[in-house]
């Protein structure tokens, strides 16, 4: 067998067929795998409002960048989370099925690249917005900015080697662990270093967006709005907390050695986390997302009013969307 990459081709020894390599190097992880499975499947379930509702408002800026976070969160589930499990619960190893690893791991690779850039545009674009500088964003700018990071994510997803999972860690590692190769021989720094830079960008970022917030909320707002952005700083400083350590897992497996099992299991469960609590950040801080999850269960006005043009979000609507995608940028 071969393990074929772009840049690459390493040869793996073929002493053992495909069901044989899990028997001899993996192990079933029931428990992982049916949490994986149970855990996208929900998370992908309740992101149907948040998806319908910004696919109907993509016309403004920050829901069209938001449709892209959702979707590229939904890509990841199901690489990261179904896909994920059913391999924890074959007990497979890389070379068990070379092609379902190299697929979960590459889409993995695509669909955080575009989460995780998207979000950083959203930020962005909300610094933008608090600054007078929103015509940045507005229009055909923000469609290529998007586009770019498409292509961004293809490049590192197609040109990179992917992590690939191994049931015996409970992990996707870029270190396939194939008798008789060093962990050395599998690196992957591109994705490495984007890890790098979100782990210490994203955390400035959200810093002067909450100084900007808490600048125009002691300038132009009430005591009750001031007592919103302390809340609201204080979940942003979590998210990023979650974010940082979520990174930190993948940068310190791949520049140091690998942890222990159970801070790789960790590490996993992290990664999901990330891609799936967006939903309920959507359902609990939008109120057009919390609108049409009622409508969908048939609790809900069937009309739905639709928006003048070129009218505005208020100030509290504009936080909650900034806040409800902050976990999207987490892996």
């Amino acid at each position: 067998m071969s393990i074929r990459f772009i840049a690459f081709t390493i040869n793996a020894p073929d002493a053992h067929a495909p069901e044989e390599w899990s028997k001899l190097y993996g192990k079933p992880q029931y428990e992982l795998g049916v949490w994986s499975i149970v855990f996208s499947t929900v998370c992908q379930i309740l992101y149907i409002p948040a998806l319908r509702v910004f696919y109907r408002e993509r016309k403004l800026t920050s829901y069209k960048i938001m449709l892209f976070v959702a979707l590229a969160d939904v890509g990841a589930l199901s690489c990261f989370g179904t896909l994920f499990g059913y391999t924890m619960i074959r007990g497979m190893v890389f070379c068990s099925d070379w092609k379902l690893a190299w697929f979960v791991g590459s889409g993995e690779v695509f669909c955080w690249i575009v989460s995780s850039c998207n979000c950083i545009l959203l930020v962005v674009n909300r610094i933008c917005e608090l600054t007078g500088r929103s015509h940045l964003f507005q229009g055909r700018p923000s469609t290529l900015y998007i586009a770019a990071t498409i292509v961004y994510g293809l490049f590192e997803s197609l040109f990179t080697r992917p992590p690939v999972p191994n049931s015996t860690h409970q992990f996707c590692a870029f270190n396939a662990f194939i008798p008789g190769h060093a962990a050395e021989e599998y690196p992957n720094r591109p994705n490495m270093y984007h890890d790098t830079f979100l782990a210490t960008g994203m955390p400035a970022l959200f810093i002067v967006m909450c100084g900007l917030f808490r600048t125009n909320s002691m300038i132009k707002t009430a005591n009750a709005t001031q007592a919103l952005q302390a809340k609201i700083f204080t979940q942003a400083s979590f998210v990023c907390f979650f974010f940082g350590i979520s990174s930190a897992v993948w940068v310190f497996e791949e520049f140091f050695y690998v942890p222990p099992p159970f801070f790789l299991t960790a590490g996993m469960v992290m990664v999901q986390g990330v891609h799936g609590l967006p939903c309920l950040i959507y359902l609990a801080l939008n109120r057009q997302v919390q609108k049409e999850a009622w409508r969908m269960i048939g609790k809900g006005p069937v009309a739905v009013a639709k928006k003048k043009e070129g009218e505005m979000t208020t100030p509290v609507s504009s936080i909650n969307m900034t806040l409800s995608v902050a976990y999207s940028s987490t892996r």
